[in-house]
């Protein structure tokens, strides 16, 4: 899929690759509750993605926005964004077919220049 670029987005489409998924969930302005859905395309793979606000957290001692969700109806998952401007991902964690997937921000440096 990278070596296409035919790709076009419009601020409508449901369907996404899994940064261009981010990029949405990062400029969602949501409130508890709120509710999207989404495809996500991995692999050739469509996922349809449910997500809602479920609230504010702290995660990796910053305020968060944690979204809840499912995969397919199925699998349960959870992502958390700094509840700031930049609204960084910090730590997704879903469940599939073949396990627990984690995925944690490790590091994370606001220019200095800024």
């Amino acid at each position: 899929d990278h070596a296409d670029d035919r790709h076009h987005w419009d601020a409508d489409d449901r369907r996404h690759d899994v940064h261009s998924a981010v990029g949405v969930v990062r400029g969602w302005r949501s409130r508890p509750g709120d509710r999207s859905e989404l495809e996500v395309v991995i692999g050739g793979a469509h996922l349809d993605v449910a997500l809602w606000h479920v609230g504010h957290a702290f995660m990796a001692h910053q305020p968060a926005v944690r979204y809840d969700g499912r995969v397919r109806g199925e699998w349960p998952m959870s992502a958390w964004v700094s509840d700031d401007a930049a609204r960084v991902p910090l730590r997704l964690v879903a469940q599939s077919p073949w396990g627990e997937i984690a995925v944690d921000l490790v590091d994370y440096q606001i220019p200095s220049d800024h």
